[in-house]
C-alpha cells in the first residue's frame, strides 16, 4: 500500500518533497543527520537507544539533546530548528496556527512519575492517590495526619510539617501528576486545572528535576514529585500508591509495563491515558514516552532513518527500556505502528502526492 493514510499517520505523511519534484532530487548524499529534543524523563532511555541504535545504518547521525521545557521544544519544533521531540507530557505542535500539518506521534516506552520523601528515620510510606492530591492542595499539612495514619503502613511517620516542593517552570511529571488530579478532585480541576506550568495551592517553587531532587535530598518533610529515573539516580526514598485493585505499587520496569496492558493507542490520536489502570500490578502514576514530529518537516532519506530507528526501539530497543526502569509497550501497539513504520523505512519509499 503506497499510501499511509489507512496504516498511520496522515494522508501526505511526512510529504516534505512536493509532487513534481522527484524522489531522486529529495535524497541526499553521504551521512545525513536527524536532530531532535528530548525531556528530562526521556532523556535517560534516548541516550540509551541511541548508544546502542549506533552503526546500524552508517549513513544516519541521530542526536537528541535534552531540553525539557516543553513550550521551549514547542518553539523550536514550528521554527524547523529540530526534528522531532521524545516526551511523556501533552502533544507538542498540536493547535499551532502557522503549521500546515498535523504531529506524528509514535510511543516507544512507558515512563512513570515518582513521588520522592524525606523523613527522619526514612519509614516507608504509602499513599492512596487521594491522599497524594491532598498533600500537593495543602488538605494534609502534618505527616502525622490522622488520614495518612488512617492507611496501613503509615504508623511511624513523624510528627512534622509537610513541605511540598514543585516545579516553578513547565513540567511534563508536572503536567501527568495535574491530569491524575483533576480526574480525583473537582477542587483541583476548577482551581488549578491541568497543564505543563501550574499555580500550585501550596509549597514552595524549585527550578527543574534537579530542584527538587536537591530539596528533598536536603530538608526533611520534604515532598516532590521527579521521574523515575531521577528518584532511583539521586537515591530518594519514593512512596507506594495504591492502585484501583487496592493493591499498593511503586514505580519500576514490571508495574510500568503492567500499566500500559491492554491498552489500546488508535493511530492518529494522542496518547490514551495510563492513570489508574485496572490491572492490580499496575502502578498508578504512569504514561506513555513518544516521539513527536511535523509530518512536513522531513523528507527522504531522513524519512527512512528515522522511520528504521523508531521501528528498532519498538521491538530491540524494548530491551534497553526495560533495563533501565522503564516500562514496555504491548505488542498490539507495538503491531500498530510497526506496520506503518515499515512501510516509511522502505527504500523505495515516496512522498503520496498531496
Amino acid at each position: 500500500m503506497r499510501s499511509l493514510g489507512r496504516l498511520a499517520f496522515s494522508a501526505a505523511l511526512l510529504a516534505c518533497c512536493f509532487a513534481t519534484v522527484s524522489v531522486a532530487g529529495c535524497r541526499e548524499r553521504g551521512p545525513w543527520k536527524v536532530e531532535g529534543l528530548t525531556s528530562t524523563l526521556a532523556q535517560p532511555l534516548v541516550g540509551k537507544l541511541l548508544a546502542s541504535y549506533h552503526g546500524r545504518d552508517p549513513s544516519a547521525v541521530i542526536e537528541a539533546v535534552p531540553l525539557g521545557a516543553h513550550e521551549s521544544a514547542r518553539r523550536r519544533l514550528t521554527e524547523k530548528s529540530a526534528h522531532f521531540f521524545i516526551t511523556e507530557g501533552p502533544v507538542p505542535l498540536v493547535g499551532q496556527p502557522d503549521l500546515a500539518s498535523r504531529p506524528v506521534v509514535v510511543p516507544v516506552a512507558v515512563g512513570g512519575v515518582a513521588v520522592v520523601y524525606h523523613l527522619a528515620g526514612d519509614p516507608p510510606l504509602r499513599l492512596t492517590t487521594e491522599a497524594l492530591v491532598d498533600l500537593f492542595a495543602g488538605k494534609i499539612a502534618s505527616w502525622d495526619d490522622p488520614k495518612l495514619a488512617a492507611i496501613d503502613g503509615n504508623a511511624k511517620l513523624p510528627a512534622t510539617k509537610v513541605d511540598v516542593v514543585h516545579r516553578g517552570d513547565p513540567s511534563g511529571t508536572a503536567a501527568v501528576f495535574a491530569e491524575l488530579a483533576s480526574e480525583i478532585s473537582v477542587e483541583w480541576r476548577e482551581r488549578v486545572g491541568r497543564g505543563l506550568t501550574l499555580k500550585w495551592p501550596v509549597g514552595r517553587d524549585v527550578e527543574g528535576t534537579d530542584g527538587v531532587v536537591a530539596a528533598v535530598k536536603s530538608s526533611p518533610g520534604t515532598i516532590g514529585l521527579v521521574p523515575l529515573n531521577a528518584a532511583v539516580a539521586a537515591g530518594l526514598h519514593v512512596a507506594a500508591l495504591q492502585n484501583p485493585a487496592g493493591r499498593f505499587v511503586v514505580p519500576d520496569a514490571a508495574s510500568l509495563t503492567a500499566a500500559a496492558a491492554g491498552a489500546t493507542w488508535p493511530l492518529h490520536e494522542p496518547p490514551p491515558s495510563l492513570l489508574r489502570r485496572p490491572d492490580p500490578a499496575a502502578y498508578p502514576l504512569a504514561m506513555f514516552v513518544y516521539v513527536v514530529f511535523d509530518e512536513a518537516r522531513l523528507a527522504a532519506p531522513r524519512v527512512q532513518g528515522l522511520a528504521k530507528f523508531l521501528s528498532w526501539a519498538l521491538t530491540t530497543g524494548q530491551k534497553d527500556a526495560q533495563t533501565l526502569g522503564y516500562g514496555t509497550l504491548p505488542p498490539s501497539i507495538v503491531g500498530a505502528y510497526g506496520k506503518g513504520l515499515e512501510q516509511l523505512s522502505r527504500d523505495d519509499w515516496s512522498p503520496p502526492a498531496l
